[in-house]
């Protein structure tokens, strides 16, 4: 037995009969671990669960910082390992797809859009600052589109920060734990109308908020709750969220949701939400201008917001 790796295809040969060399198994490996359970993992997803969307993985750079796995890091690796979870996968009507974080590298979405055979290219939006602007997502889909794949936003909540940094986007409990006060509600709402807006222009088939505890209760800020965990934070929202579940009531951001996208009440049985529409190019081009308009003064609130509480910390500490 003989195997050969190359950009993170593990090749497997064997003698036959006769003496010759024949290929037997491809493998993907990632940090030396053969990835056929990845395969196994999607396939059972699909046949077992019938999703109309299944994404594979949207956010390399997390999954790289997570698992050190290198091969996560480069574009070209992380495509060879989408190409092999797709072939001879049966997809029945389930949609496969993958993409980045609106503030990771773009080539990762030139590669999925143009080598592979997904069906979407997904985005998750978090910071709108930086590289990660509102720009970015129909960078994104303009990409998707001109390549014949769909796009959809499957994760997206104000990511509360007025600068990029050298940060982990998806394990950083001292940004997670700005969301649960109250105060941010008009910011969140803010970009929730953005997000709303961006998929009528850029023909997004779908969005989904992330953090959407917060659509039935927040916290109410006060000097007991300044030092608060996240953890405990969100344990307060959690408790009060639930009691608004079960009473069949949204919180302010949640009842502007619900307006802003035509979904019924909690407590209907159906909660069916249509957020695409057509537009022209010159109606897109403006309404675009707009959107980032309304992002960019999502920003300067974000740091109003940072610079003020800066300065009542500093004036508690004296």
């Amino acid at each position: 037995m003989r195997r050969v790796g190359n950009a993170g295809l593990l090749r497997e040969f064997r003698l036959d009969s006769r003496g010759d060399e024949v290929e037997c198994k491809q493998m993907f490996v990632v940090g030396h671990r053969h990835k056929d359970d990845a395969c196994v993992y999607f396939a059972a997803i699909i046949r077992d669960l019938h999703h109309d969307y299944l994404n594979t993985g949207a956010e390399p750079d997390t999954q790289y910082k997570l698992t050190g796995f290198k091969e996560f890091n480069s574009p070209k690796e992380y495509t060879a390992y989408v190409n092999y979870l797709l072939e001879g996968l049966d997809r029945g009507t389930t949609k496969i797809g993958a993409g980045i974080g609106t503030w990771g590298n773009m080539a990762y979405v030139e590669d999925f859009a143009a080598t592979t055979s997904l069906d979407f290219i997904a985005m998750h939006v978090y910071p709108i600052v930086g590289q990660a602007s509102a720009e970015r997502i129909f960078a994104v889909a303009d990409l998707a589109k001109q390549h014949g794949k769909s796009v959809v936003l499957d994760e997206a909540w104000l990511y509360k920060i007025d600068a990029l940094q050298t940060i982990s986007i998806a394990a950083n409990a001292d940004i997670f734990r700005r969301d649960a006060f109250s105060y941010w509600a008009p910011l969140d709402q803010q970009f929730l109308a953005a997000m709303v807006k961006s998929a009528q222009l850029a023909g997004i088939e779908y969005i989904s908020p992330f953090w959407t505890t917060y659509f039935f209760s927040y916290v109410n800020y006060d000097a007991s709750k300044a030092q608060s965990s996240y953890s405990e934070l969100y344990a307060f929202a959690s408790k009060a969220a639930v009691q608004n579940m079960l009473a069949g009531q949204f919180g302010s951001t949640g009842e502007f949701y619900r307006k802003l996208t035509g979904t019924q009440s909690p407590t209907s049985s159906s909660t069916a939400t249509t957020v695409a529409s057509t537009t022209t190019e010159s109606g897109r081009r403006i309404s675009g201008f707009a959107i980032v308009a309304i992002v960019t003064g999502i920003a300067i609130g974000l740091v109003i917001l940072t610079v003020s509480r800066r300065r009542r910390s500093n004036s508690t500490k004296h």
